[in-house]
C-alpha cells in the first residue's frame, strides 16, 4: 500500500464492512490490520474451496445441479451488495469461494475500487487524486471478466457506491457474471488464449463476445438459461438483467432438479419431468436403442462425430424411412432438433453427419419457428452455413411464419461477414426489407458491423443505400 493514503483506504474499508455486514451469500469482511512493511491484512471468513476448485475436482466443469445451485447463491449474494451500494467489479469462479455447508459465498466485493494503484498513467488531467480515477490497469481487474465499460478511465468518483459513477457499474457486475457462468458451463476461460490488448480489441475495438459462449447450448443447458447469459453480455448495460430476475431463473429451475448431484459433469446437465434440458440415455452407449431421439440430442450435445455417425447408421438401417424421419425431426425440451443443436455448436462435421441422410429436413423449424439455418448464423459458422445451403437450405427464408426478418436480416444482425458472403452467394436478397422497414444495409450499419456491411454492398446491396426505414432514415443517418 505504498503511495496509498491509509486514513482514506480505512475509512473506505470500514464503509465497506458496514454495507455489507448484514448480507447474505458473501465472505464477511471483518475488518483491516495495517501490516509491517506497507501492507494491509483483509480479515474475512475462512472458506474452503471456490468454485474453481470446484471445476477443477468435477472433471473441468459442473453438474447442471451445480450450475444452478452455486449460481443461486452468488445472485442472491450479489443481489444484496447492490441493495446495500456496493459493485462486486471482480466477480470470477476464483472469487466465488465455499463455505462450510457447500455455499457459494461472493468474496473481494468492493476491494477493487479501494485497493487500486495509487497512480496510475491512464488518470485524467482534471483529476487531482487517484481517489477519482478508475480504470482496468489501477483496479488490476481481470480482463477475462471485465465489461466494454471497465476497460476506460472513469472521470468521477467510484470508491463502494455507483450512484455517480460514469462506466463501472452494478450492470458490469452482470456482465462479469455471464462470463463467468460459460466458464462454470463449459468448463473454458472466456477469451482464453488472448493477451489483455487482444482482449480489449475484441470487446471494446470489436464489440464481440466470448467465443466460448457459443457452446453454452452445446452443454444441454436449458434454453430459459444461456438466453439469460446471454443477457448479461449485452454491450449496452441498461439492457443487461438485474441478479434479482437472474436469481428467480435459478430458482425456478432448481425447483425441477433433485438435490443429489451426479457425479460427473458428462451425465450431469440433464433433463428431469419438467425440465428444459436434454434428457441422457437410459443406458449406456452401446445399449441404448437405435430409436431413441433423447440420445441423438445428447450425442450432438457432447460433440461426438464417430459416435453420432454410428447411431444413426443404426437408427436408419433399423427403422422405415418415416420412423426415422421422426427421430432426426424430435426435439427436445427446449424445442430443438439435433440439427438445430449442431448447427449452434458451430460443428460442420456433426451437421454434415446428419445431413448425409435423404430424410434430414435442412428447414425444419423449431418450435419458435426458427430453421437450422438462423442457429448456424448465430454461431458465426460459415462452414456450416455452407453445409446447409448445399444440402438446399432456403436462403430467402423469413422469420415468423414469412411475416418477419430474412435470415440476411439475421446475419447482419450478428455481424458475420463471411456467412453473409456465402448467404449472398446461394441467393439471398441483400436488399430485402424486413417487417420494420429496416433493409439488410441499415441492420449492419446500425450494429457498426463495417466488414459485414462491405460485404451487402459487394454483393448486391447498393439499392439499399437510398432505401428509408420506419423511421423515414437511410443507413447514412
Amino acid at each position: 500500500m505504498e503511495g496509498m493514503d491509509w486514513e482514506w483506504v480505512q475509512g473506505q474499508l470500514e464503509s465497506l464492512r458496514r454495507a455489507s455486514m448484514w448480507c447474505r451469500n458473501v465472505c464477511t469482511f471483518h475488518g483491516v490490520v495495517k501490516l509491517e512493511q506497507s501492507s494491509l491484512g483483509i480479515v474475512m471468513d475462512r472458506c474452503h474451496g471456490s468454485i474453481r476448485s470446484a471445476m477443477l475436482n468435477n472433471g473441468g466443469r459442473l453438474t447442471l445441479e451445480q450450475v444452478l445451485r452455486y449460481a443461486a447463491d452468488i445472485a442472491r449474494g450479489v443481489a444484496e451488495l447492490h441493495a446495500a451500494g456496493v459493485v462486486c467489479m471482480n466477480i470470477k469462479p476464483s472469487n466465488l469461494l465455499l463455505n462450510a455447508s457447500g455455499h457459494a459465498v461472493v468474496s473481494d466485493y468492493g476491494l477493487a475500487a479501494i485497493l487500486k494503484k495509487p497512480a496510475c498513467q491512464k488518470a485524467q488531467t482534471e483529476c487531482d487524486s487517484s481517489k477519482i480515477h478508475s480504470c482496468m490497469d489501477c483496479t488490476m481487474l481481470s480482463p477475462h471478466y471485465a465489461a466494454p465499460e471497465a476497460w476506460e478511465p472513469v472521470k468521477k468518483s467510484l470508491n463502494l457506491f455507483w450512484d455517480d459513477a460514469i462506466g463501472i457499474s452494478a450492470e458490469s457486475d452482470a456482465w462479469s457474471f455471464g462470463c463467468t457462468l460459460v466458464e462454470m458451463c463449459t468448463g473454458s476461460i472466456p477469451w482464453a488464449g488472448l493477451s489483455a490488448d487482444e482482449i480489449y480489441r475484441a470487446v471494446v475495438k470489436a464489440r464481440k463476445l466470448p467465443p466460448q459462449y457459443a457452446s453454452v447450448v452445446g452443454v444441454g443447458l436449458p434454453r430459459e438459461l444461456w438466453k439469460m447469459i446471454g443477457e448479461c453480455l449485452q454491450f449496452k448495460p441498461s439492457k443487461r438483467p438485474t441478479f434479482n430476475a437472474m436469481l428467480a431463473i435459478f430458482l425456478r429451475h432448481l425447483q425441477e432438479i433433485p438435490r443429489s448431484p451426479p457425479a460427473s459433469p458428462d451425465n450431469g446437465f440433464v433433463k428431469l419431468p419438467g425440465s428444459n434440458a436434454v434428457e441422457p440415455p437410459p443406458m449406456s452407449g452401446l445399449e441404448v436403442l437405435p430409436d431413441d431421439p433423447n440420445y441423438l440430442h445428447q450425442l450432438v450435445s457432447e460433440g461426438g462425430v464417430s459416435g453420432l455417425r454410428d447411431f444413426l447408421g443404426k437408427a436408419s438401417s433399423g427403422n422405415s424411412g418415416s420412423s426415422f424421419s421422426s427421430i432426426l425431426e424430435a426435439q427436445n425440451a427446449d424445442g430443438q432438433t439435433a440439427l438445430h443443436l449442431a448447427c449452434r455448436r458451430g460443428s460442420a462435421e456433426l451437421v454434415e453427419a446428419i445431413l448425409e441422410y435423404a430424410e434430414a429436413n435442412v428447414d425444419v423449424l423449431d418450435k419458435d419457428g426458427d430453421p437450422p439455418l438462423v442457429f448456424a448464423l448465430a454461431a458465426g459458422s460459415p462452414e456450416c452455413v455452407l453445409a446447409l445451403i448445399r444440402r438446399g437450405a432456403d436462403v430467402q427464408s423469413r422469420l415468423r411464419d414469412g411475416f418477419g426478418p430474412s435470415v440476411a436480416h439475421v446475419c447482419a444482425y450478428h455481424g458475420q461477414p463471411d456467412c453473409m458472403r456465402e448467404l449472398l452467394l446461394a441467393g439471398a436478397d441483400p436488399n430485402a426489407v424486413d417487417d420494420e422497414g429496416e433493409s439488410v444495409l441499415h441492420r449492419a450499419v446500425a450494429k457498426k458491423y463495417t466488414d459485414c456491411a462491405l460485404v451487402i454492398l459487394e454483393y448486391g446491396g447498393c439499392r439499399s443505400m437510398a432505401v428509408l426505414n420506419s423511421k423515414n432514415l437511410t443507413h447514412f443517418h
